[in-house]
């Protein structure tokens, strides 16, 4: 009797763990959007507002591990965020100079996921490291400078996974960047649209 109880709690052990590791899985994303910087403000450089764009075009990829069924991952996010890139005529010396920042954040995420079944929405936070890549350049004297430096920074994002194939989702959401540089942090926001595929 004793063994015929022990091997149906073996068994009941088993069938849950083989249920609840199911759940289990990797998600990869891969998201394209466009970076809006939102701070510093551009005027505080004394450059031409009107003739600056804030911000350029990203890309990120993420790996995450469902730790918790459906409903808690966690994961890494890489990828190219565009801070600032533009040119202007610099007055002093005449000549167009073309300038930019760009960072490649490798961050460490936690993501949160309400799995419905049309659409599923979920939040990230993420935190990591920035390395940052100034370049400033001026093409008529074939001249640049590029400097670089590494800055902690943290990152929330929301977002809505859609169905289009099994395994497969269409990803539309927004992301914050904020990253603790010397003076003053910068801050970016970044919508993206993507496609999240779990295996």
């Amino acid at each position: 009797m004793r063994k015929k109880i022990l091997f149906l709690a073996i068994g009941l052990i088993f069938l849950f763990a083989a249920s609840s590791s199911a759940q289990f899985g990797f998600s990869l994303k891969g998201q394209a959007s466009y970076a809006l910087l939102l701070k510093p403000e551009i005027e505080e450089f004394g450059l031409p507002e009107e003739e600056l764009t804030k911000g350029g075009f990203s890309f990120s990829g993420q790996l995450l591990y469902r730790v918790v069924g459906k409903i808690l991952s966690l994961g890494v996010e890489t990828g190219y965020l565009s801070c600032w890139k533009d040119e202007y005529r610099d007055p002093g010396i005449g000549e167009k100079v073309e300038f930019s920042l760009s960072a490649i954040p490798v961050l460490a995420l936690i993501q949160f996921e309400s799995p419905l079944p049309l659409l599923s929405p979920y939040f990230q936070i993420g935190a990591g490291v920035y390395p940052l890549t100034q370049k400033i350049r001026v093409p008529a004297l074939d001249a640049e400078s590029k400097t670089t430096e590494t800055e902690f920074g943290v990152m929330a994002a929301a977002g809505l996974a859609i169905p289009l194939v099994p395994k497969t989702n269409l990803e539309l959401g927004g992301k914050l960047h904020m990253i603790f540089t010397e003076d003053e942090s910068t801050i970016m926001f970044n919508p993206f649209g993507g496609v999240s595929i779990r295996f």
